[in-house]
């Protein structure tokens, strides 16, 4: 899935932090019974030998990712807001403050690339 795509999501994000994806077939629901409502596709997931952003903690990654997903059409700064004051427990008004300090804080959530998300990260972490 590319950046800003229907879809892409958390799964995208944490698949190309973790490994390389190819695609390799489509697989039409009729091949299936009884047929399922979508169709599936072959991927293969290959380890990256180096990964292409770092990470310090992959937990609060994924869980920030995944957090921030469920707001995909906001903007990071008011998504950013809700997740630091649910999971790191900040006050609003640092919350605010924090969020704003990040120079894609105007972007939407789902026009974040891999790495945009590996920084925020990062720097949430410290």
């Amino acid at each position: 899935a590319t950046v800003g795509g229907e879809d892409y999501g958390w799964l995208t994000v944490a698949a190309c932090h973790s490994a390389e994806v190819e695609l390799f077939d489509a697989v039409p629901k009729s091949l299936f019974y009884p047929p399922p409502e979508v169709d599936s596709v072959i991927v293969r997931l290959t380890p990256w030998k180096t990964v292409p952003f770092e990470v310090k903690d992959a937990a609060f990654f994924r869980r920030m990712v995944q957090w921030l997903f469920t707001q995909r059409n906001k903007k990071l700064r008011n998504a950013l807001v809700s997740f630091l004051k649910s999971t790191l427990k900040t006050s609003k008004e640092d919350a605010e403050k924090l969020a704003c300090a990040f120079p894609f804080c105007d972007k939407r959530v789902r026009e974040l690339s891999p790495q945009d998300f590996g920084v925020l990260a990062n720097a949430l972490v410290n």
